[in-house]
């Protein structure tokens, strides 16, 4: 009787100890799901810094649900990836790989750890080494389930940074080997659209419309279509074809008025009109669009960004009230917005800007030093104190316009300890080939030749890719000629030295507009040289 007694009484307690464990195993994966999503929104929202802190926080909470919190930490990185955060998604997926090394994510992470790398690269326009990456990403991982997505958004970031031809290239790679990819489909459309993007930046815009109408053709009911054709009014804006750019918002409005890019081509519209306005120095009517626009736009998800941008824009034309007031008016109307955090920067770097503007250089340099220490942390400090070092440039020749020549060269010097700064405190930043191809301008303006050939050999060297990279290499030889005039170097070295620097504008730059004066030099050069030894 015992037996018949015990053994139901058994069978109940089981189930009951099975349905809590199976409750508290439910808990423990909502609660890791709820801390994960929150993190990734935290990142999205700019906060990079507290996102981290959390990210520790669900590491030590949920370190007894190992089968759940490598796949967490996966998407925590991916959600840095897609904010371009690369440093920091390449982190998490190190720190998979090392704890479960053995996991299917960690596998997926050793692709997005090199995946990173070229992304960082191609950002830093180190063409060259993010090939190499590239080149073992194809060697290693062909039959990885994530190839196909991973050389697809390869792809998409090279055409980010204008590598069209780099871009199309993989694209192509796809469409050959893996036609049967959701990714190949997208890889078709991706062609189209960057030589679209190639010709509006190269503002070859007739043929660029032409490409564009056929592309329409081809893929008029392929999904991206009007996110691409959204992107192409972006670029034209970007490139100040307003009218181009608000041509395809309206189409984009009129062919697909279902789709979400519908609803952002209409604000799109009315920011085109305010840019348009702004650069036409219209402002006074700039800024009853910009009211019009916050009236009829007001809950639009886009509209603090939007807001930010046009108060950028102001301070490029260096009117810095104007882009206080529509910083405030962010913090204060979308405090919870991720441009609500570089508005508080904005508004600081405006004070510095005015400040450098009306010739009060010793409140600057305090205001200055006030914003490094509030804003250490911020994701956009690197590109402040660049902009702060552009102010004194521009001051520089403002003052050099009047005749005031002993300011001029302050300013000058000023720019040179700001985007020395840069240099120094960032030497991974976008801004740091900036930095170095500027200063080097602006020893060669103040005479400091030597110096000048430094930074722009550094800019040669390292960022063989930059945009400006020929120019500096041209400038290497325009430097050494005026070591050469002033004779601070020995004239055969220096002979030597400047015909080495305009044939290397010549082989490594066949296409670039300093190969004419380049050749120019060098034949002037030969021609002194033969008279000489007459």
């Amino acid at each position: 009787m015992l037996h018949k007694i015990h053994f139901p009484i058994i069978v109940v307690i089981s189930f009951v100890l099975f349905a809590a464990t199976g409750e508290i195993i439910a808990d423990t994966s909502a609660g890791l799901e709820q801390a994960k999503s929150n993190i990734i929104s935290l990142i999205q929202e700019s906060k990079y810094a507290e996102a981290q802190v959390q990210t520790q926080k669900l590491i030590t909470d949920f370190s007894t649900n190992p089968p759940d919190l490598p796949e967490a930490l996966y998407w925590i990185a991916d959600g840095y990836r897609w904010e371009v955060k690369h440093e920091q998604a390449k982190n998490l997926y190190q720190q998979i790989i090392q704890s479960y090394p053995d996991n299917l994510w960690a596998h997926k992470a050793e692709l997005g750890v090199l995946r990173s790398d070229v992304m960082s690269l191609i950002m830093s326009q180190d063409f060259d080494r993010a090939q190499e990456i590239l080149n073992r990403i194809i060697a290693d991982f062909p039959q990885h389930e994530d190839f196909p997505e991973t050389i697809y958004w390869i792809a998409e970031r090279y055409r980010w940074e204008e590598g069209y031809e780099q871009a199309k290239n993989l694209y192509e790679q796809i469409m050959q080997h893996y036609p049967d990819s959701e990714y190949a489909n997208r890889a078709k459309l991706g062609i189209s659209r960057a030589e679209v993007f190639s010709l509006i930046a190269s503002q070859d815009c007739n043929q660029a419309e032409e490409v564009l109408d056929k592309m329409v053709a081809d893929f008029n009911d392929h999904p991206d279509l009007p996110e691409t054709l959204y992107w192409f009014a972006e670029r034209y804006r970007w490139e100040r074809k307003y009218e181009q750019a608000k041509n395809l918002y309206e189409q984009v409005m009129q062919d697909y008025p279902g789709s979400v890019y519908a609803s952002r081509a209409r604000l799109g519209i009315s920011r085109a009109e305010v840019f348009s306005l702004i650069e036409s120095q219209d402002y006074n009517q700039a800024q009853e669009a910009i009211d019009k626009m916050v009236a009829d736009f007001n809950d639009h998800a886009d509209l603090p960004e939007t807001l930010y941008w046009i108060a950028e824009r102001y301070q490029w034309d260096v009117k810095h009230e104007q882009a206080k007031n529509l910083y405030k008016q962010i913090i204060q109307n979308y405090p919870d917005s991720a441009y609500a955090s570089r508005a508080e920067l904005g508004i600081s770097r405006a004070k510095v800007l005015s400040l450098i503007v009306s010739q009060d250089c010793n409140r600057a340099e305090k205001a200055l030093d006030r914003l490094v220490a509030d804003f250490s942390e911020h994701p956009d400090l690197q590109s402040t104190i660049f902009m702060i070092g552009e102010g004194y440039y521009n001051r520089a020749f403002h003052c050099e316009n009047e005749g005031r020549d002993t300011e001029a060269k302050e300013h000058l010097q000023k720019a040179i300890t700001i985007w020395e700064r840069v240099v120094t405190d960032f030497p991974e930043s976008d801004f740091t080939v900036q930095a170095y191809y500027f200063t080097a301008g602006c020893y060669r303006r103040l005479g400091q030749y030597e110096k000048a050939i430094e930074y722009y050999q550094r800019v040669v060297s390292k960022w063989p890719n930059y945009q400006y990279t020929w120019n500096a290499q041209f400038m290497v030889g325009c430097c050494y000629e005026e070591l050469k005039d002033a004779a601070t170097v020995e004239k055969s070295v220096v002979d030597a030295r400047i015909k080495a620097a305009y044939e290397q504008v010549i082989q490594k730059y066949p296409d670039c507009p300093a190969v004419y004066a380049a050749r120019q030099r060098l034949e002037h050069t030969a021609k002194l040289k033969e008279k000489a030894q007459k």
